[in-house]
């Protein structure tokens, strides 16, 4: 009785494992694509200290970014400083 319900059981996951494989190779690839645009003359990116603080005993400092007469969809800004060269 036991061994029918975990062979039961096994049938059972094999039946979702080979339904989720057969969805995952069945999903379209999509190649994400990116450019790089010129800005014009009246485009700008411009980056103003704010503050510094001391955060865990390391120094973070606060920029303030704006941005004049550009629309993203989305935008991923990442800076870092190195101390190890200043």
């Amino acid at each position: 009785m036991l061994q029918e319900a975990l062979k039961e059981a096994l049938k059972h996951v094999l039946i979702i494992i080979a339904i989720a494989m057969v969805t995952i190779v069945s999903m379209p690839i999509e190649k994400a694509y990116a450019s790089t645009l010129e800005p014009t003359s009246d485009q700008k990116i411009e980056y103003r200290a704010i503050s510094q603080e001391i955060v865990n005993g390391k120094k973070q400092l606060i920029i303030e970014v704006r941005i004049r007469k550009l629309n993203f969809k989305g935008i991923d800004l990442r800076l870092q400083y190195d101390t190890a060269f200043y």
